[in-house]
């Protein structure tokens, strides 16, 4: 004999999995933020500095940093 409660369940378990999917699915298309192109307009590259230093000490490292 077959199990009656199985039908509910199955449905409630589809919806949960449907609801979870389409969650997180989002809303609609998202182009890539200008910086993964290279520049970006909210954030110049003329307002930033940045600098590469290795050494075994913080100030040998600040000085190589180039």
């Amino acid at each position: 004999m077959r199990d009656r409660r199985l039908g509910p369940s199955l449905v409630f378990l589809t919806g949960v999995m449907v609801t979870t999917l389409t969650s997180c699915s989002g809303f609609g298309p998202r182009s890539a933020p200008d910086w993964v192109q290279g520049m970006s307009q909210e954030y110049p590259a003329d307002h930033y500095l940045l600098g590469l230093g290795q050494a075994e000490s913080q100030e040998v490292a600040e000085e190589r940093a180039y």
